[in-house]
Formats: C-alpha cells, sequence, structure tokens
C-alpha cells in the first residue's frame, strides 16, 4: 500500500497558533488557569514547533470559495422525515415530548437575535479573512463565543482547526483512501476486520435522536463508514474508537464527506490529542485537570460527591468524548463546539465548570449516587 496514506507523524498536522481564550469567563479564575497548566504540561502540545510558518501555510478563501456555505447531509428536506406531531431542532434533532413546549417558547424567544446575530456574522465575514481564526483576537473569539450562525458554521470550523489547510495539501488523501478500502473488499488486507465490524455495529447507535440517523437510512450509514474506515486505514495508531462514531456523524451534517475526515482527523489528534486509541491517556488527564480544578473552587462538592459514590469519570467520559452533542440540547452543544474548534479543549473545561457552579447547591442537597447523576442529566437537557 502507498505510504503517503498512512499518517505522518513527522508532519504536524496543523500549522498555526492554537488559540487560547476563555470560555464563560465570569466562572475563570487565575488559580484554575495555573492548575490547568500545570497539570496539562507535557500532556497533547497545543502550539506548533516552533519551526511552523504560519504565514506562509494560510490560505486565502477571498480568492476561491469565500465564506460560502458548506453543506452536509442535513438539508430542508431532512424535515420532511418527522412523523406526526414530532418536534425537531433546528440542526433535525428530535426534541424529548417533554420539553416540546420549553423548546417551542424558546425558538420563538431566540428567533429574532439569531437572525440579527447571522446578519452580523455575514456582515463582519466580508470584511474578515480566513488568517484572522488562524490566531483570533479578542474580538474574533467573542464572535465566537456567541455562537457561529448556522450558514457559516462549518466553513468558520473548517478554517479555524487547520482541517481546511490540511485538505488543501492533500488533495488527493480522501479519495486515494477509500479506493484501496474497496480494492480490499472486506478481505482484511488493509484495514482489520475487527475494525470495520466495531464500525458497522456502532452506526445505528450513532445519533439515535436525529431524523437522518434513526432506523436503517443507508445513505447516512455508508457516508459514515466511508469516513470512519478511511480514518481508521490512515491512522492504524488510534484506528477506530467508539465516539469517533458521534463526532464523525456530526461533522457529516454540516460538511461533505472528504471535509469531514479532515475535521474528524484534527480533532482527533489535535483538538482532542489521545483521547481515543489505546488507553485513552488523554481523556483521563484531562478528567484528572477537571477534578483538580473543581476541588479547588469547590472542595465541599468534590468532597460530598465522593461520599455518595459519583465518580467523576463517569459523569465526563461522555461529555469530553461527544463534545456534549449526546448530552444536551444541539443549540447548546454546537456553541460549545464552537468555542473547542476555536480555543482548544479549555474551551470544555470551561463548560463543565460552569456546569457544576450552576448546579452545585442542588448537588449538595443530593442524598445517593442515582439522584445526583439523574439531575446532572435532566438539567443539562434543557441547556440551550
Amino acid at each position: 500500500m502507498d505510504e503517503h496514506l498512512h499518517e505522518d507523524r513527522t508532519t504536524p498536522c496543523v500549522q498555526g497558533a492554537e488559540p487560547c481564550g476563555v470560555y464563560l469567563e465570569q466562572l475563570a479564575t487565575q488559580q484554575i488557569d495555573k492548575i490547568c497548566l500545570a497539570r496539562k504540561s507535557g500532556q497533547g502540545d497545543e502550539t506548533p514547533p516552533e519551526s511552523a510558518n504560519v504565514a506562509s501555510t494560510q490560505i486565502d478563501l477571498s480568492d476561491s470559495e469565500g465564506w460560502c456555505p458548506v453543506s452536509g447531509l442535513l438539508n430542508p428536506g431532512s424535515f420532511d422525515l418527522a412523523v406526526e406531531n414530532e418536534v425537531l431542532d433546528a440542526h433535525g434533532f428530535v426534541v424529548p415530548p417533554e420539553h416540546g413546549a420549553a423548546y417551542g417558547a424558546y425558538s420563538s424567544a431566540a428567533a429574532p437575535m439569531l437572525q440579527l446575530w447571522q446578519e452580523k456574522w455575514g456582515s463582519w465575514l466580508q470584511e474578515t479573512s480566513a488568517s484572522a481564526f488562524c490566531a483570533p483576537n479578542a474580538h474574533v473569539l467573542g464572535m465566537t463565543r456567541g455562537g457561529i450562525p448556522n450558514p457559516y458554521r462549518a466553513q468558520v470550523w473548517l478554517v479555524a482547526s487547520g482541517a481546511k489547510m490540511m485538505q488543501a495539501a492533500n488533495p488527493t488523501l480522501y479519495t486515494d483512501l477509500i479506493e484501496a478500502i474497496q480494492r480490499d473488499n472486506g478481505q482484511g488486507l488493509t484495514i482489520a476486520r475487527e475494525v470495520v465490524d466495531q464500525i458497522a455495529k456502532d452506526l445505528p447507535r450513532s445519533l439515535p435522536h436525529h431524523i437522518l440517523f434513526r432506523g436503517n437510512n443507508q445513505d447516512t450509514q455508508a457516508a459514515m463508514r466511508r469516513v470512519l474506515t478511511a480514518y481508521a486505514l490512515h491512522n492504524m495508531t488510534v484506528g477506530y474508537c467508539q465516539g469517533m462514531n458521534v463526532l464523525c456523524g456530526l461533522l457529516l451534517l454540516l460538511m461533505p464527506e472528504e471535509e469531514a475526515f479532515f475535521l474528524l482527523k484534527t480533532i482527533v489528534e489535535r483538538v482532542l490529542p489521545a483521547y481515543f486509541g489505546q488507553g485513552l491517556t488523554g481523556l483521563t488527564n484531562d478528567q484528572s485537570v477537571i477534578e483538580a480544578m473543581i476541588q479547588d473552587r469547590a472542595p465541599e462538592l468534590i468532597e460530598h460527591l465522593s461520599e455518595i459514590g459519583l465518580p467523576m469519570h463517569v459523569v465526563t467520559t461522555r461529555w469530553l468524548l461527544c463534545i456534549f452533542i449526546t448530552a444536551m440540547p444541539s443549540e447548546g452543544a454546537l456553541r460549545i463546539w464552537d468555542c473547542v474548534i476555536m480555543e482548544g479543549r479549555k474551551a470544555l473545561f470551561r463548560a463543565i465548570m460552569a456546569f457544576f457552579e450552576l448546579l452545585k447547591p442542588k448537588l449538595l442537597q443530593c442524598p445517593d449516587c442515582d439522584t445526583a447523576f439523574e439531575l446532572l442529566r435532566t438539567v443539562i437537557q434543557k441547556i440551550h
């Protein structure tokens, strides 16, 4: 097999400065930053090598696509798949019946503001180059934390993460990987059979509450299978890990397959380093960081959760691996995605700290593990 199909570990997968910043700044303190930096030292370099030449690797969208909307599997016709009396949110996720009234009120109240915000973004992007997202200043971060409007979200993610630049540098990579898998035809010569089987098992349960993922949607599952098997072949060190199917599914809703492949690669290797694959070392290290942050900010809460037997890793694993998309309404989760793509996983730490700050009084009153876990689950399900 051609060696160029596999990941080159000697070349940084994203060139350009890793943005820094804060999410929900009212909950941030200098002490939290010190703990975060101390615990993260040596665990996944979040800045590129000094030799990386940002200026020479930036792309200019003004002469090509510009800030044109990027589309994926989700389109206006997708919403016709809803059954009678079923409520879908703006991204095609089914709203639970018990939350239908609250979602309707939220949608009505938020619609005018979202329209104005989209217009502001549209005007701003006409005067903003792609390079602004490679090393964002305070204004760029402020715009992002307000939420990237849907028509621009995929394009901004691709540029800000470096995935667009990576795709431009490897224009045939995805096609070559797909062709190699097709030539293999399930023989297990290029990609282990057990990896293919695990992906196939996870496809139907990736985003079961989304209109395009429930049932046996052949088009959706075929696209996910191609992207996930292509990545497993490309990066055999990681291969495939549960949770990647959820990330891939969300990306495919917003962008074409090839773009989804490169952004998935960027998230797995750069944004969430060592979260997936053998050992999940990046995930467990970051969970230790989060627990230390809460211990510093609210030691009585950590003590109480320990007393009632609620392990922090049980609460945070799904939040981190899926970047909240399976834990809360898509509007809220995608705003967290916006910040994570732009600022790195520190944005995840900030979001989790915010949730525990919000729920601390009620969590301290929970008499047992089940009550606390249910409180976290139900409250976060309502945050838009």
